[in-house]
């Protein structure tokens, strides 16, 4: 299967997929401790032989991830699952063929540049988010000034009823049409200029 250059969540292929996982047991015990021992002590046997490694850091990203907030600890926890429900019934791998071993890293860093993706977008989110609400406060302020000026209008009776027309008669009947449709005072006067 082609390999994308971005994160593939669709990937079955059993060397991505523990590759993905181990970064997912790395970056929970960066959460917890700041530090990497498990990629240090155990990347080389994890790309090689899944089935003699992942037993063991499992058991322990769980005594990290209790370190964690309530927040990340779900958030892992869910990923932890998708990722193992995509792996073959039979468990890990005994072995990982040096194709496989090769998609087992690729599979590590899409998932790692994917946390570092998120924490990316989390943040453009945020200033985008900002600005909508700066952009939104001026609207309104234009819109309440508008208001104002529209309410100045209506006091002093000074209406304005552009119309682009070929010939008089269309002319008139847009005026007339559009006057109608003012809500001018009582006894005001339109004057039609040409």
């Amino acid at each position: 299967k082609k390999l994308d250059i971005m994160l593939d969540k669709e990937n079955q292929n059993q060397g991505y997929l523990c590759g993905r996982l181990f970064a997912v047991l790395d970056k929970i015990q960066e959460d917890a401790n700041n530090i990497h021992s498990i990629r240090e002590r155990y990347m080389n046997s994890a790309s090689t032989t899944p089935a003699m490694v992942f037993a063991t850091i499992l058991n322990l990203s769980t005594h990290h991830q209790e370190k964690l907030n309530e927040g990340k600890q779900v958030f892992y926890e869910k990923l932890k699952q998708e990722i193992i429900s995509k792996l073959d019934a039979n468990g890990f791998p005994a072995h990982l063929e040096l194709q496989d071993q090769g998609r087992f890293f690729v599979g590590y860093y899409h998932q790692r540049q994917a946390f570092f993706m998120g924490k990316e977008n989390r943040e453009t989110e945020e200033k985008v988010k900002e600005k909508r609400a700066a952009k939104k406060a001026e609207e309104e302020k234009a819109a309440k000034k508008r208001a104002e000026k529209s309410a100045e209008r209506k006091e002093m009776g000074d209406y304005t009823l552009s119309i682009t027309c070929t010939d008089v008669k269309s002319m008139t009947q847009s005026l007339v049409a559009g006057s109608v449709s003012i809500s001018a005072p009582d006894r005001s006067s339109f004057d039609i200029k040409a």
